[in-house]
This record gives structure tokens, C-alpha cells and sequence, in this order.
């Protein structure tokens, strides 16, 4: 899309140009990305909690409809994971058990 609007511009210049309208003023307006904003957080942690209640819920509340911005939340946070002798996986949250499995319920 960036190459045809360029195009475009120069097309308008030049054609300006030749038809006598130097000075004049052109606009082009182009939809920009949204802004991503990734959150990783843990399930039962209070400081994620208050986080996601003041500011990323509200900010996300007025901005829904703009376009301007993306918001993905991950559940894993302060997770460690070590591979057991069986191929298996253990994982450790930093607010025990029950937060791994508030973790997996949210994903």
C-alpha cells in the first residue's frame, strides 16, 4: 500500500507541476500500525492484579474502538520450567501451585 500512495504523490506533483499549480498543498493520510502492548503476567499476583485493574483495563476500556492499539495478555509471568528424565515438564510460579494452575485455566 506505502509504494502505490508514493506513487500516487508523485504522480500529483508532477501532474501539479505541469499544470501550473506549484505551492499547492497535498495530504495524504495513511492508517498507521497499532501499537502493540504485551502484558505477561502472573494469575494470582496482587501487584499484576492492581496493574491490570488501574491502568490496563481502564486505558484499554478507552481505546477499544480507536484502532490504535493491541493489547495481548500471556499468563505465565515469573514461570520456571525444567524438562523431567521423562520428557515431561515441571513448571514453578512464583506464587506456588495454585498460581500455575490459574495460569493454564487462563491461557
Amino acid at each position: 500500500m506505502k509504494p502505490v500512495l508514493l506513487t500516487l504523490l508523485t504522480l500529483s506533483v508532477v501532474c501539479s507541476t505541469q499544470a501550473g499549480f506549484i505551492g499547492r498543498i497535498f495530504e495524504i493520510f495513511v492508517e498507521p500500525e497499532p501499537v502493540t502492548v504485551e502484558l505477561y503476567y502472573e494469575s494470582l499476583c496482587p501487584g499484576c492484579r492492581y496493574f491490570v485493574e488501574t491502568q490496563l483495563f481502564p486505558t484499554f476500556y478507552k481505546l477499544k474502538d480507536a484502532g490504535i492499539v493491541q493489547f495481548s495478555m500471556y499468563p505465565y509471568g515469573n514461570a520456571k520450567e525444567s524438562q523431567n528424565p521423562d520428557g515431561t515438564w515441571k513448571f514453578e510460579c512464583q506464587h506456588g501451585d495454585k498460581e500455575c494452575t490459574g495460569n493454564l485455566i487462563e491461557v
